[in-house]
C-alpha cells in the first residue's frame, strides 16, 4: 500500500529511527512519481526530496 501511494505521488518517504528496511523500494516509487510530477511532486516547492539517507 505504502508504495502505491508513493508511485501516484500521493505520500513521500520518511522513515522513523534505523528501520531502512524498505527505504531503498520507497525512493524507487516515489522516484517515479516525480519523474511523472504526479500530485504533489507537481506543485513547485511544495515537497522535497530528503538524500540524507
Amino acid at each position: 500500500m505504502q508504495e502505491k501511494l508513493l508511485r501516484e505521488g500521493l505520500a513521500k518517504t520518511a522513515y522513523l529511527y534505523n528501520d531502512l528496511t524498505m527505504l531503498d523500494a520507497f525512493h524507487d516509487a516515489q522516484q517515479t512519481a516525480i519523474d511523472a510530477g504526479k500530485e504533489l511532486w507537481s506543485i513547485p516547492g511544495y515537497a522535497h526530496v530528503d538524500d540524507d539517507v
